[in-house]
């Protein structure tokens, strides 16, 4: 009935007291689900160093939270994490479509299998709605292991088709492996990420199968660049939870040392 959704954050560029930063909050303001009562709050923290926007905004934590904590609330209302989801979503019939669809691919009524689990995330983010399933396994004990994502999106009319799986292909491996090793090593003050030789990405064998699908739409363009990456993470820390029944409540998965 009621969700209170408080976030600290810097502000991209010269802070002004009072000032809300709208790419700070988006994806908190305009929640999918049908919850009465919506609060945002937003406090805003100076820090010592430039930030910058990162790929999907203010979507890539916003989506984290929100997923992370629907999916806390079915688990604690004994509640199937897709069909609670559907069920407050009742406003969103384009996101519905997408999330039963997701749904159906990953054979999500169906038991993953010892030593597997599936995860999901929904969202309209960026404009372009989706819903995502990964499967992972107990390959690596420390960290959840990806071995399949299914996407589906309604980002109304697609225009170029190879295009636009490439585009959402590319941001849930982005978001992968952000989710799993998007950290930064400071030692002494000093970012000792000075290349990619230090800074741990997302590897062939470490990636997953992934299986993209367009709703049929004749709505207007969207936009893809971004809307596949905020759900991989959130997806991936549902999976986890029910893999081994802890939640993630940091990002990335393996600190950075």
């Amino acid at each position: 009935t009621v969700w209170r959704h408080r976030i600290c954050g810097a502000t991209d560029g010269p802070a002004v007291p009072g000032n809300v930063s709208m790419g700070g909050v988006i994806g908190a303001t305009d929640l999918p689900y049908a919850v009465e009562h919506l609060e945002v709050a937003w406090s805003d923290v100076t820090v010592p160093v430039p930030i910058r926007i990162w790929r999907s905004v203010g979507h890539s934590y916003n989506a984290f939270v929100i997923e992370s904590f629907i999916d806390e609330l079915a688990a604690r209302a004994g509640a199937d994490p897709v069909a609670y989801r559907l069920r407050l979503l009742a406003g969103q019939p384009r996101l519905q479509r997408c999330l039963e669809r997701a749904a159906e691919l990953a054979g999500w009524s169906r038991a993953a299998g010892e030593g597997r689990a599936l995860g999901v995330a929904a969202g309209v983010w960026m404009g372009t709605h989706v819903a995502e399933v990964v499967e992972i396994d107990t390959v690596r004990v420390d960290r959840p292991t990806a071995r399949q994502v299914w996407c589906v999106v309604d980002c109304g009319t697609v225009v170029h088709a190879d295009s636009a799986v490439a585009q959402v292909e590319g941001g849930i491996l982005f978001g992968l492996g952000a989710a799993l090793y998007g950290g930064v090593q400071i030692r002494d003050g000093r970012v000792l990420d000075d290349n990619f030789h230090r800074h741990r990405l997302l590897r062939i064998d470490e990636s997953p199968v992934v299986h993209v699908e367009f709703v049929a739409s004749d709505a207007y363009p969207s936009g893809l660049g971004e809307a596949s990456v905020p759900g991989i993470a959130p997806a991936l820390a549902n999976a986890w939870f029910r893999l081994s029944g802890e939640r993630a409540r940091r990002l990335p998965f393996v600190p950075a040392t």
